[in-house]
This record gives structure tokens, C-alpha cells and sequence, in this order.
């Protein structure tokens, strides 16, 4: 049973959301003191408040199963936003809680200047009667422009589109995002960008397993077809897989602070033209002693169901990313490849899927095994020690 509590009251109609959806119990308070506060909230995963809570970093701090913090209202001046974060709390508000009221105020004055009631109103008043000079006009197939399309003028643009009026939607910027700290999805935005999202975790997780010393540094570059998207949450993803391995509560609303607290640089590219590849997602890695590791993914498929590794280093291969992986660079040289799964199989360890990259015949290679038992440390020293074998890296995704 997920608990929240309402410190500030809350409406019966409000109320009776969380009571339909089930599993949600919600406690309704007014008036709770900060000492109140901090005693209770460590019950709650998660808290609505208005303006009257002060949402401080301490009571944050106390509230160690907290997930959301909801704002109802726009402002989040009350709300340590920043502590929120570090934290991996989602912080939320309503903006949307007077579009209506505003929209239909907004066709209230549409009507009245259309019609000329405040002239005639105030004729009246003065004992006139000069309807011939206060004819209006009717709102049916007359252009209306909108300036903006929030919320708010999305609303408006719809009643008057109803009415017969042409609308002229200016300054469209795409879906209104309620979360403060955290890019978030719409429900269309997420169909599209999820299997990139969950690529890109899939794509941080493999390179900090893969990478071999500290990370000062990583560009991603997107390719393609992805490159036209809004790429913020993808790249929020990439950092919550690269940063999972060494510190606890990565998510998407933290994942860029504790980068930068960490002193890891995080840049983006983008180009639009696409290469052997509809989408391609690469992550470089720049090491602290100055090398560089590089890996790249991309998705096949209808409804984007194929996600594959195509690149590690300068190597092209194919690599399911699920599961368990070793990576192993080694010459190319006949009788490797037969050693290495001599060993697995004596180990009792199955290769379900295998792929192979050399940029020259007879030197350096690289193969990933996809298998279906967790390599032991043990039988990574041993595959290594094989004369030909430059490293054996186990990654698990």
C-alpha cells in the first residue's frame, strides 16, 4: 500500500481520485507544524503540499521512502527543489489547475468585445438606447490568432475551432511538462522515446562495466532519425547506467547533478544525417589516465523491439544488450575462439549468441558472448591467461 499525505488539506473531489485509483492511502492533514512534519513523514512515500508546508532539506532528508513531492499550485518557491533532486524525488505541480477557468475567461472577454457589452452596458446605464451603433459581429469563420499554445491557448484554440472560427494553434512548443526537475513524457513523447530511454540505460550500464579506470568525461552523440527528438531524457538514461555502479539512487531526476558532483562532463551532439544506421546512439569515454572507449547502439525493427550494440571501440558487432556478456579482445589467430569455449563449456556455461570484429587479418579482434550463467571470476583468470587472449571483461545488463 503506497502512503501520501496531504499536509496542507485537501478537497473531498481531490480525495476521491486517490480513493478510486486503490492502493493508494492518503491522509489528509491541516495545519501540521515542521516538528509534526518531520515526525511523520518518514511513514509516506509520497507528499502534497500548497504554500503553507515548507518543504525544507531536512524534512526531505526525513522522508527516506519519498518518491514525489506534489505542488498543488504552480509555484515551488517552499520547495528545496535542489535537495529533491539529489535525492532521486520527483518534484511535481499543477499548472494546469486553472486552465480551464482562464480559457473560458479569456472566450468571456472574446464575446464581450465581439458583441460590444461593456459599450452597451454602460449606454444603459447612462438611459440610452443606441442599438444601431452597438451592432456587433459574429465569431463564425473569423480568424483568431493564438499566441503561444500552452495549455491555456490549446483550450481556447479548441472552443473556437467548435465555433466555426478559423485558428492561426503561433509559438507551438509541443507538450506542457508538469514535472520541475526531470524531463518528462507525455503519453505519445513516451511511446516514442521509451525503447530509446531504456536503450540508452542499457548503453551507460555497458560502458562502465566495459571502461577499465575513472571516467572524467562522456560525449554522446546521436545519429539519425533520434537526433531530432528531444534527446534530455535518453541522455539522463545514459547517465543513470554509468552511474548505478558506483552510487545508490540513480535516477532520472538526479542522474545530471550527481554527475556534476562527481566531476563528470557530460556533453551532446547531434546530426541528423544518418550514417549505416537509421538511429545510432555512441557514448565516448574519456579516462582519467586519457584513454578513450567508445560504444554505440541503435534499434532495429517495427515499434523500435530490436535494440542492439553495434560498436565497442572501433569494432562493429551485434550484441543483444540483456543478460550476461563477456567481451573479450584477442588475436586474430586460429584456435582462440575453440579454447575460450572449451573453457566455458567445461564450466558448464552456454553460449546462447556470439559475434566477432577484426579491422585487420591477423591482429587484434573482438568477440562479446551473450551466455546464460554469470561467469565466476575464476573462469574469467582462466579464459584470460589463454595465450592469444588480451582481456576477458564480464558485463551484466
Amino acid at each position: 500500500m503506497v502512503k501520501v499525505i496531504a499536509a496542507d488539506g485537501f478537497d473531498a473531489d481531490g480525495s476521491a481520485v486517490f480513493s478510486d485509483a486503490g492502493g493508494i492511502q492518503l491522509d489528509v492533514r491541516k495545519g501540521v507544524t515542521a516538528e509534526e512534519a518531520l515526525a511523520l513523514i518518514g511513514e509516506y512515500d509520497g507528499l502534497i503540499v500548497r504554500s503553507a508546508t515548507k518543504v525544507t532539506a531536512s524534512l526531505i532528508e526525513a522522508g527516506r521512502k519519498l518518491k514525489v513531492i506534489g505542488r498543488a499550485g504552480v509555484g515551488v518557491d517552499n520547495v528545496d527543489v535542489p535537495a529533491a533532486s539529489r535525492r532521486g524525488i520527483v518534484v511535481m505541480n499543477t499548472p494546469e489547475a486553472n486552465t480551464i477557468s482562464t480559457a473560458e475567461h479569456t472566450l468571456a472577454m472574446l464575446f464581450s468585445l465581439a458583441r460590444r457589452i461593456p459599450e452597451a452596458d454602460a449606454s444603459m446605464k447612462a438611459g440610452k438606447w443606441d442599438k444601431r451603433n452597438l451592432k456587433g459581429v459574429e465569431l463564425l469563420g473569423k480568424t483568431i490568432g493564438v499566441i503561444g499554445f500552452g495549455r491555456i491557448g490549446r483550450h481556447v484554440a479548441s472552443v473556437c475551432k467548435a465555433m466555426g472560427m478559423q485558428v492561426v494553434a503561433f509559438l507551438k512548443d509541443g507538450a506542457i511538462m508538469n514535472a520541475v526537475n526531470v524531463p518528462a513524457l507525455d503519453s505519445e513523447k513516451s511511446r516514442l522515446m521509451m525503447p530509446f530511454v531504456n536503450l540508452g540505460a542499457k548503453l551507460g550500464s555497458f560502458l562502465a562495466q566495459f571502461a577499465k579506470g575513472t571516467i572524467r568525461d562522456v560525449a554522446i552523440a546521436y545519429e539519425g532519425t533520434v537526433a531530432t527528438m528531444d534527446v534530455a531524457p535518453v541522455t539522463n538514461a545514459v547517465m543513470c547506467g554509468l552511474l548505478s555502479h558506483n552510487l545508490e539512487g540513480v535516477n532520472q531526476v538526479n542522474a545530471r547533478l550527481l554527475a556534476a558532483e562527481c566531476g563528470l562532463k557530460v556533453t551532446e551532439s547531434k546530426t541528423a544525417s544518418a550514417g549505416a544506421y537509421t538511429h545510432l546512439i555512441r557514448a565516448d569515454a574519456r579516462l582519467e589516465k586519457g584513454d578513450l572507449v567508445s560504444v554505440a547502439a541503435t534499434i532495429f525493427g517495427d515499434e523500435m523491439q530490436h535494440p542492439r550494440i553495434v560498436r565497442v571501440n572501433r569494432f562493429h558487432v551485434d550484441v543483444v544488450p540483456e543478460g550476461f556478456l563477456l567481451i573479450l579482445p584477442h588475436l586474430d589467430a586460429p584456435g582462440i575462439i575453440g579454447k575460450i569455449g572449451t573453457i566455458l563449456g567445461n564450466a558448464r556455461i552456454n553460449i546462447s549468441r556470439m559475434t566477432c570484429d577484426r579491422l585487420t587479418a591477423g591482429d587484434k579482434n573482438v568477440g562479446v558472448f551473450s551466455v546464460d550463467q554469470n561467469p565466476p571470476d575464476s573462469v574469467l583468470e582462466t579464459i584470460s591467461k589463454v595465450d592469444g587472449v588480451f582481456d576477458a571483461v564480464r558485463v551484466v545488463l
